[in-house]
């Protein structure tokens, strides 16, 4: 049997449980429940039931320090003390160890989170760093382009100014003739068609418009303006007004809407329509205008004999007739044209095609002619 101080001491020392060595717990064990449980042990753990097992005499021998122990209500209220002391270290040790764990946590997050931004900010430092490279390569490339065109453009400036010094023109620094009337200004070009927003006139669109005046030439916009109140003919009241600018390519396509416009207005598309005229309120100046006009009060007045083609300006020489069969056939010189291209008169920007101004002048030609051709059947008639 151990001695008291050998008890004491291992009522103090907490390396062992004896309420788990004699399969008990700490709330339920009263003197009567230590008693059975050690005499249920003290049979299991005998040494003589287990002769075959050497390390079951230290656990006998440690039932027995066990029972003494919890039997005696001093060293047990000394082990009670101890155990409960080494329980409360242990949880303050959990405590500390979660706290801890949550700390070393908290900290390995931040240490992340500072590495992904310290990395983002690398990337975009990195972005920086290649776009300014980017712009400083376009940069040079856009002042080498720059440099390069105003070489070209001083060297050939000091060509043509050597040219000049010869007196020599060379034809590929030449403008080209205007074609389809577009060196003509816009406001030459248009017309302005008025009709009345009632009735028909109210499906009148652009696409309309469009197709109705394509007849007179091609056609480079159309434009509607705003509608306004006003009167049309002799009409009394106001009524609702549409009006649209019409933009031709060429000026021949402008003419011909103005001067044809009252012999078509009997058709369904142009009757609807109220007036077209000039844009700009009067004819353009280039515009060839008949240097005597017929009197409708003396229709058997002779008719005007029209002018040679080598006497319209730009024309050229006139034709030759055709020689004998066999011969070669003569054309018109055109020599007037090339000289026209190089003349110190040329057609300015804003003047007109020659081709546009002979097609007006002859539609003019031909319009005189019709006219002179009815006033005499009226006057036959009338005889």
């Amino acid at each position: 049997m151990p001695g008291d101080d050998d008890l004491i001491e291992a009522a103090k020392s907490t390396a062992v449980d004896y309420y788990d060595l004699l399969g008990i717990t700490f709330e339920n064990s009263s003197e009567s429940d230590i008693r059975r449980a050690y005499r249920r042990t003290a049979l299991k753990y005998h040494p003589d039931k287990n002769a075959d097992k050497p390390d079951i005499v230290e656990k006998f021998h440690l039932l027995q320090i066990a029972n003494d122990i919890l039997s005696s209500p001093e060293y047990k209220a000394i082990y009670d003390n101890a155990r409960r002391a080494k329980q409360e270290r242990e949880d303050r040790h959990q405590a500390f160890e979660g706290r801890r764990r949550q700390m070393k946590e908290d900290l390995e997050n931040r240490e992340n989170a500072s590495l992904k931004r310290k990395h983002q900010e690398e990337e975009e430092g990195d972005k920086l760093q290649r776009e300014i490279q980017r712009l400083a390569a376009d940069g040079k490339r856009r002042r080498l382009e720059r440099q390069d065109q105003l070489n070209r453009e001083r060297l050939e400036e000091e060509e043509r100014l050597d040219r000049e010094r010869n007196g020599y023109t060379s034809t590929q620094t030449q403008p080209a003739p205007s074609q389809g009337g577009t060196a003509v200004a816009d406001i030459d070009r248009s017309v302005k068609v008025v009709w009345s927003k009632e009735n028909e006139g109210a499906s009148i669109d652009k696409e309309r418009l469009k197709t109705i005046f394509t007849t007179f030439g091609k056609i480079q916009d159309v434009a509607i303006l705003s509608d306004k109140k006003k009167r049309l003919g002799e009409s009394k009241s106001k009524s609702l007004v549409g009006s649209a600018l019409i933009i031709y390519d060429s000026v021949v396509g402008a003419h011909a809407a103005v001067s044809d416009f009252k012999k078509r207005q009997s058709e369904p598309d142009f009757s609807i329509l109220d007036s077209v005229y000039w844009a700009s309120n009067k004819e353009p100046d280039f515009l060839p205008r008949p240097s005597t006009p017929v009197s409708a009060s003396s229709p058997t007045e002779p008719k005007p004999t029209p002018r040679p083609m080598h006497e319209i300006p730009g024309m050229g020489s006139p034709v030759t007739p055709l020689k004998q069969a066999g011969s070669l056939r003569k054309v018109p010189s055109f020599a007037s044209f090339r000289s026209a291209k190089n003349s110190p008169v040329a057609p300015s920007v804003s003047s007109p095609s020659l081709e546009e101004l002979t097609m007006i002048r002859l539609k003019n030609a031909e319009k005189r002619r019709l006219e002179e051709q009815i006033r005499k059947q009226e006057a036959e008639d009338e005889v």
